[in-house]
């Protein structure tokens, strides 16, 4: 009896981490294994994936392309880096994941500063243009200039979340850039009225 009790804990257990390992909860995770690190990715939808190493000058010392994150799972052996800091950079459609780590003799660590910058939407329809971006109160600028360079709007981000809904109905025809830049990156979108 005790036997069959302990049988069935155990499987118990084995099914709920079965369910928590394949549910449908977005992550990435990083685990330190000596000297490599294991990457899993687990995106709700087939989405694609750029996996990128940098090192402390941020020199790119490595970058593939993943296609369909959904479950996605790699050993990086770092065995011939140098020690010093690097990071993992994990760019998806929505938002990039930046993971430093620190290569110690024969052990990597993980550094707890993990953190997700979440990238802006903008959409165009007919003279509007909307744009949206979770900032996380991070500061940044948006710019819309026309194809010389000259400033025809600024605005700042400085909220949580950023919505932005301009009419460019008053415009020449021509193409404009909209500049939305953060402290992590600046993103350029054509606008074309």
């Amino acid at each position: 009896m005790k036997k069959l009790l302990f049988n069935l804990i155990v499987l118990m257990i084995l099914s709920g981490v079965n369910a928590y390992a394949f549910d449908n909860t977005p992550f990435v995770t990083f685990k330190s294994q000596q000297q490599s690190i294991a990457v899993y990715l687990n995106e709700t939808e087939k989405e694609d994936a750029t996996i990128i190493i940098k090192d402390a000058a941020l020199q790119t010392l490595f970058s593939e392309r993943v296609k369909n994150t959904m479950n996605y799972a790699r050993l990086f052996n770092l065995k011939t880096l140098e020690e010093g800091a690097y990071t993992f950079i994990i760019e998806l459609e929505q938002k990039t994941i930046v993971q430093p780590i620190i290569v110690k003799g024969n052990k990597v660590e993980i550094q707890q500063d993990q953190f997700t910058y979440f990238h802006p939407v903008v959409r165009q329809r007919g003279s509007m243009i909307a744009i949206d971006m979770l900032t996380l109160d991070r500061t940044g600028e948006l710019v819309l200039e026309d194809e010389t360079g000259n400033i025809l709007y600024t605005d700042q981000l400085s909220t949580l979340k950023y919505n932005k809904l301009l009419n460019v109905e008053k415009l020449e025809k021509g193409r404009y850039n909209l500049k939305i830049s953060t402290p992590e990156k600046t993103y350029v979108e054509t606008i074309i009225k």
